[in-house]
């Protein structure tokens, strides 16, 4: 239980430290809310071919994931830059349940636009479903640019702000 209690805490200092330097770095910079709907294409009867289940293991009654690829078709609701195929690399620490810390990478190719975003994400599986921390950079049309958001269960909040200098 102990150690449980000190994966989550470490897990929570994790996300919520990963607002703190950017957010100092963009204090100023013009902000642009967004929204979006991730749809999961991983799903049956007729799953993405470039999902793969990654390697899974069961230490001790738990279930470890590494480099599962996900995808899913991102809509951006205000904001069609985020509007494309967003391919996600997911690494977990999962109990029995389900339930646990998720981590990894997301590249997200935009349907409209010649560019795309790259970066991280931090997340946290309940009962309820999922919450994840994000966090990226624009690059083609989007260089210059830096995304950060919350998604709960495939809705996504968040804003688009713009590097200093650029």
């Amino acid at each position: 239980m102990k150690k449980k209690l000190f994966t989550i805490l470490v897990f929570l200092a994790l996300v919520l430290g990963l607002g703190v330097p950017l957010s100092q770095a963009m204090a100023g910079s013009p902000r642009t809310p967004v929204q979006a709907w991730e749809i999961p294409q991983c799903v049956d009867p007729d799953p993405h071919p470039d999902c793969t289940p990654g390697e899974w293991t069961y230490p001790d009654g738990n279930m470890h994931v590494r480099n599962m690829v996900q995808i899913y078709n991102a809509i951006g609701i205000n904001d069609d830059r985020l509007t494309g195929t967003n391919t996600l690399v997911v690494n977990a620490n999962w109990d029995a349940f389900g339930f646990g810390p998720g981590w990894g990478t997301f590249h997200n190719q935009s349907a409209y636009y010649d560019g795309y975003w790259e970066g991280t994400f931090a997340a946290l599986m309940t009962s309820e479903g999922y919450v994840s921390r994000i966090v990226g950079q624009g690059y083609g049309e989007f260089d210059g640019l830096v995304i950060k958001a919350t998604e709960v269960n495939g809705f996504l909040e968040g804003v688009i702000l713009a590097l200093p200098n650029h």
